[in-house]
This record gives C-alpha cells, sequence and structure tokens, in this order.
C-alpha cells in the first residue's frame, strides 16, 4: 500500500488558522487527484478541522501536542510525522510518502509508485517552488535538498521506531530528506530518481516552518531564485499538481 502521510501543524504554532487549513485542503485535493487510486492519506493533527471533502481512503489521526515543546520547530513536526509511522507500522509497512500540509504533488506519483514497486523508493532531482506572494512558479533543482515532500520510501514494520526520539536515530523512516539519498546508501538500500518533476514546494505562505524559524533557505538557493525565471502556472500544471478540471 501506498501511504501519503499528512503532518499538519497545530494551530498554537499557526500565525494564521484559517489559511493554514485553506492551504490544507488545496494540498488534500491535489494528492487525492493521483490518477491511480491505489493509496491511502494519512493527515496527522492536532486540532479539529472545519468540514473538507469526505473521500474514505483519507484518515485522520488526533496527535496531541508534542510533550515539552513550546514552540514551532523541526521537533514539533517530527513527533507527527512519527505518529504516522505508527499508524503505518500497525498495518505491516508500505511505501510512503510524507507530504507538507502546504504543497502540491503530482497526479502521477501513486501510478508510478504502484507499478515500480520492486525497488527501495524513489527521490526527486527536481520540482518546483510557488511563491505564495505571487502566483508564480519556478523550476527547482536539487529538490530533495530543498523540500520535505520529495520521496517515495518503502519502509518494513522494523524500519519505524516504536519509541519517539526527536533525533530520529538512524532510520529508514523518519530521516530528514537532505540526508536520504546519503543514508539509504549507507544501509545498502538505493532510492532512485522518480522521472519527472513530483511535487511543488509552497513558501512564503507566512506560516512556512522556514519562515517561521527565521530561515532564509541559504545563499545557494537565493542565487538560483535570481537566475530561474517564473511564470504563472500553465493549465497543464495546473490539472497535474492542483487537481483543476
Amino acid at each position: 500500500m501506498l501511504y501519503f502521510g499528512i503532518p499538519l501543524k497545530p494551530r498554537r504554532f499557526s500565525r494564521n488558522w484559517e489559511q493554514v487549513v485553506a492551504n490544507f485542503h488545496t494540498t488534500l485535493r491535489s494528492v487525492l487527484n493521483q490518477s491511480d487510486p491505489n493509496f491511502r492519506v494519512v493527515v496527522a493533527c492536532s486540532d479539529e478541522l472545519p468540514q473538507g471533502p469526505r473521500d474514505p481512503r483519507v484518515e485522520f489521526i488526533h496527535v496531541p501536542p508534542a510533550p515539552s515543546v513550546s514552540e514551532p520547530g523541526e521537533w514539533d513536526r517530527r513527533w507527527r510525522v512519527w505518529s504516522i509511522g505508527q499508524y503505518i507500522r500497525e498495518r505491516g509497512g508500505g511505501a510512503v510518502m510524507m507530504v507538507d500540509a502546504d504543497d502540491l504533488v503530482s497526479c502521477r506519483i501513486a501510478a508510478f509508485a504502484n507499478s515500480h514497486a520492486e525497488g527501495d523508493g524513489y527521490i526527486a532531482r527536481t520540482g518546483y517552488e510557488l511563491d505564495d506572494r505571487t502566483g508564480r512558479l519556478r523550476w527547482a533543482p536539487r529538490f530533495w535538498n530543498l523540500c520535505g515532500t520529495c520521496a517515495v520510501t518503502r519502509v518494513w514494520p522494523d524500519d519505524i521506531p516504536d519509541v519517539f526520539d526527536r533525533h530520529f536515530p538512524e532510520t529508514v523512516y523518519g530521516t530528514q530528506h537532505q540526508h536520504l539519498r546519503r543514508r539509504f546508501q549507507s544501509w545498502g538500500r538505493t532510492l532512485r530518481w522518480f522521472p519527472f518533476p513530483v511535487a511543488v514546494y509552497r513558501v512564503f505562505t507566512g506560516d512556512n516552518l522556514r519562515e517561521l524559524l527565521g530561515d532564509d533557505f541559504g545563499w545557494k538557493h537565493q542565487v538560483l531564485r535570481r537566475l530561474i525565471p517564473s511564470r504563472r502556472p500553465t493549465p497543464e500544471q495546473r490539472r497535474e499538481f492542483w487537481g483543476e478540471a
């Protein structure tokens, strides 16, 4: 089974909860737009959400606030990622794609992952970055280093730690996206490249984790942002990533 895991930040850590919820519903619509219907979506949230689209493939799991966490950060997100892992662990493992709750994904992911079940997973070499202030899209190289919505990895129950550790020890499940390729290689596992851009990374939403932490995305990315032109999404891109008719 292919699982899309969506860790949704708590209301107490958001700047604009209504916008966070609106972005989440856009993300969920994008995920549900898969051309292959054989997948499940697991949403880890701490707050009750306004009614959104109903779909039997979507499971909401209530995750209480992370212990001893008083401000937004990677630890809080990892707590919710770990909680999604427990859900998947209890069901015998599977293929997992973590999706940030404001990103968009290609409608081709489920079809590709389900028809290429022989490997350890796939990771994105390229994707897109969407500036939420302007609505303009640009091509994004080295996508695995930029965005957490970048990989489908195959995990067994023993790959998922049954006790939460804020640092996620050296395990297949939960490794930060920047380190996935290197760590998989060290474990004798192989992540192949997706043959197409898999996701749209939304930035400057006002509630992006890097913004809340004061991260400027690094000087290399700032240079790329100036060199790579941006443009409005095409109708084809809106169908593939937004799920629009």
